[in-house]
């Protein structure tokens, strides 16, 4: 049976004024990728692409947790793509306060077990990669 999306409306919107801020930001076209790929976007400088990124959005500061907590399968799965397309893989987060990225490298953060449990979802619960939030940087305004 195909996991549960809990995607809404509201979600697609404020990563759509995400990506607009990033492509502002970072001088590159964002594609959005089907969800075969396991990622959201695919960023594109010159004809040709430079980076894999996931897109989250959290209803609290970032830093509310001393750790920003991606599913172990997600983390490997936007890194695959990213590996063959041979471009960096990112992580951006928007929490209240901003908008974060992290390149989603070698050696940062540790795995282990986590997730939510007040939706009821058993999948809910799995392995997980722990990035310390010192890893992020705040996308600038005027970036």
């Amino acid at each position: 049976m195909a996991r549960q999306l809990y995607e809404t409306g509201a979600d697609r919107s404020k990563e759509d004024a995400a990506k607009a801020v990033l492509a502002k930001a970072w001088g590159a076209v964002f594609h959005k990728l089907p969800v075969k790929y396991g990622a959201d976007w695919i960023a594109v400088r010159g004809g040709k692409a430079v980076a894999v990124l996931e897109y989250k959005n959290r209803p609290h500061k970032h830093d509310r947790y001393p750790t920003y907590l991606l599913s172990l399968h997600k983390w490997m799965t936007v890194r695959q793509v990213a590996a063959e397309a041979k471009v960096r893989a990112f992580l951006v987060v928007e929490f209240t306060d901003g908008l974060y990225w992290a390149e989603m490298m070698d050696g940062i953060g540790e795995t282990g077990v986590g997730g939510r449990t007040d939706r009821g979802d058993l999948d809910d619960v799995e392995p997980c990669q722990f990035v310390p939030l010192s890893f992020f940087t705040r996308l600038r305004e005027d970036d």
